[in-house]
């Protein structure tokens, strides 16, 4: 919710569209890597794939 929030405070022009994209981007891609995580084959598989969700987590907090 809070995404959509700040979404909507950014400007509606280019700048805000392109950081807009990839916040929502960067954000959803979190839990679709987590649901990755889950499916894991090996704890190296387990590391490797968490590794992607705190990546995409710290992105979009960034």
């Amino acid at each position: 919710m809070q995404l959509i929030l700040l979404n909507k405070l950014l400007p509606n022009k280019s700048i805000g569209w392109t950081l807009t994209n990839q916040i929502i981007r960067s954000a959803t891609s979190v839990g679709a890597n987590y649901r990755a995580v889950c499916r894991a084959k090996s704890d190296k598989d387990f590391i490797s794939k968490m590794e992607t969700v705190i990546e995409k987590a710290d992105e979009t907090l960034f």
